[in-house]
């Protein structure tokens, strides 16, 4: 079994090697020294060739260079690459959660028509931010019990298995990540190889629901499964906040730990305008960022949702599930009377105020992030 000389995420150094470098470089150092006191001993006026330009003292200088040099640096290149990238996940997680989500879209554009080089450096290190950030969050959530967007994924499967209407659930999921709810649902079925399988199969099919996923985040994966989209500002689907005109088409919208920005509000608007008549609005937000669960709860169904179910049996996050209201109904809602979601002003001072919000539904980001 390999000893450690460290434990350092990532990197394994094994001690026997460390100990064999050892013990060459002290019987080299011991040679030398032995060299030199047998020429103290002997002294001579004339020196040979061999006495500077000896043909083995190259050959000695080049292992010693090799031990220090290739483990050492690479080491110390790959303990500099992962404390950078978990130093900019640490950034890059307190950026979105205290700016504007159109300031975080910024982190994750590029800029092809940038002709300056040294922009374009900068344009491929921003290009990076997107999946450092993702690869910080997985090795963070890969610790919890369980991970939500799996639970919702099984939620939605059950909930859908047999759906009063004859066609596919449209699901939007806002702030998406990499994509992973549409990858649970949408993955394609396994081929059949026998008769009897492919009937079974496709009794299965006919009887299961067909699910569409929109997934939307601050940049595009290049599978295809992720739309650009700003979500706190406008998600690229139909729908207004104005029942009376057009409703959305989504059954379900999603936003699994994306409330981040401090414009959140905005997000749960777009989610309203974008959902059909009684669909659901399913959260999942970090447990340890609430201050007020239920002046949470109070606030989403301010701007048009109903009384939520609600699963705090994990440790680590809370679930949701809402349903819109007609704007009608939610008028009779004590706290409806202070938001016009018809009036673009007040809609657009709803949003910018969002910070107000956060201080008193979340802790401040500012002093304390989402413990993950």
């Amino acid at each position: 079994m390999t000893k450690l000389l460290f434990e350092t995420p990532g990197w394994k150094v094994p001690t026997e090697k460390i100990n064999k470098q050892n013990k060459n470089s002290k019987r080299k150092k011991k040679e030398k020294t032995q060299t030199q006191n047998l020429e103290l001993e002997q002294p001579s006026t004339k020196r040979t060739k061999t006495d500077i330009h000896s043909k083995q003292s190259p050959s000695e200088s080049k292992p010693s260079q090799a031990s220090t040099s290739n483990p050492t640096n690479e080491l110390a290149k790959g303990l500099l690459n992962s404390n950078l990238n978990g130093s900019r996940f640490r950034i890059l997680n307190e950026t979105l959660y205290t700016t504007t989500g159109p300031e975080a879209l910024k982190l994750f554009q590029s800029n092809p028509s940038t002709q300056d080089e040294e922009q374009a450096a900068g344009e491929e290190e921003d290009n990076l931010n997107f999946s450092i950030y993702h690869l910080g969050f997985r090795s963070q959530t890969k610790h919890w019990p369980q991970n939500p967007v799996n639970l919702i994924a099984q939620q939605l499967q059950q909930d859908y298995h047999n759906p009063s209407r004859n066609q596919s659930i449209l699901i939007a999921d806002l702030g998406c990540g990499e994509a992973p709810l549409a990858k649970l649902l949408c993955k394609s079925e396994s081929t059949s190889t026998s008769d009897s399988q492919k009937k079974k199969s496709s009794s299965v099919e006919e009887d299961s629901v067909r699910f569409k996923v929109f997934s939307y985040d601050l940049k595009a994966d290049n599978e295809g499964w992720i739309t650009v989209a700003e979500c706190s500002s406008l998600v690229p689907l139909p729908g207004s906040l104005d029942d009376r005109i057009q409703n959305g088409l989504m059954d379900v919208v999603v936003c699994c730990l994306s409330l981040m920005s401090t414009n959140w509000v905005g997000i749960i608007l777009e989610a309203r305008r974008i959902l059909r008549s009684n669909g659901e609005l399913r959260i999942a937000e970090v447990t340890s960022r609430f201050i007020d669960v239920d002046l949470f709860i109070s606030f989403i169904k301010s701007i048009g949702f109903s009384n939520p179910t609600k699963d705090q049996s994990n440790t680590h996050f809370i679930l949701f599930k809402f349903k819109k209201l007609p704007l009608i109904k939610n008028q009779n809602h004590p706290s409806a009377a202070n938001v016009n979601l018809m009036d673009p002003k007040s809609k657009l001072e709803l949003i910018q105020t969002g910070q107000n919000y956060s201080n008193l539904v979340f802790i401040n980001e500012d002093k304390t992030k989402p413990q993950f």
